[in-house]
């Protein structure tokens, strides 16, 4: 498909190592815009949460959406190691959902609320709003998440996963990775692809239909 789009706009071909590196960057480009709603933000500014505000928008990406359970240590702490060893071999964390969180003294599952940092510093002085042990909070750090109050919990993540990283072999096709999107969003990466290549061979027309295309989506 885009082999055949270039060559209609005056590019021969595509080499396998320029399709991996261009498909790769394109599908971590659409989930972002994607995920945070980019074309879809109002004139005012507000950022509607759009990612999952319908089961077509859910279907694009659920092969990206995994839950895990993880343990914290003494004071709350979950590492990020800890979070992708339970995504499995080679998955990455893209973003991390509102845990659900649960203690020895009350297994019932309650949620953990994100706070900011800055929120943070202001919300301890609070006598209603600081976290206790049945209305936790939690934070993001380099490297970590923390959850307060400063205690063991066990936590369940609903998260989104960074796409799998395809290779196109041409020489040798038993090298060759699948992507772990659906057809529906892989669709979208080919119409960013397009976008990529207009630019790459200065052809404005197939650009702006690519562009075009890719706002109906």
């Amino acid at each position: 498909f885009i082999n055949t789009l270039i060559d209609k706009y005056g590019d021969a071909s595509i080499e396998d190592f320029e399709f991996t590196e261009t498909f790769n960057r394109a599908s971590l480009s659409v989930l972002s815009d994607h995920f945070n709603n980019k074309n879809k933000r109002s004139e005012n500014g507000i950022l509607p949460y759009a990612f999952e505000m319908s089961q077509t928008d859910l279907h694009k990406w659920q092969s990206l959406i995994q839950q895990i359970t993880v343990t914290s240590d003494g004071t709350g702490k979950i590492t990020t190691t800890a979070i992708e060893t339970a995504l499995g071999v080679g998955k990455k964390l893209f973003h991390i959902n509102t845990p659900l969180v649960s203690d020895e003294a009350n297994t019932t599952k309650r949620k953990a609320r994100y706070v900011r940092h800055n929120d943070y510093a202001q919300i301890i002085q609070n006598n209603f709003l600081k976290p206790k042990a049945g209305s936790p909070v939690w934070l993001g750090y380099d490297g970590y998440v923390q959850v307060l109050p400063e205690q063991a919990w066990t936590a369940t993540f609903t998260v989104t996963r960074y796409p799998k990283k395809v290779k196109l072999d041409l020489t040798t096709p038993t090298n060759n990775v699948n992507p772990d999107l659906g057809d529906s969003a892989i669709n979208d990466v080919l119409v960013r692809m397009e976008q990529y290549y207009a630019i790459k061979i200065r052809e404005v027309q197939l650009n702006e239909a690519a562009m075009a295309q890719e706002n109906k989506q």
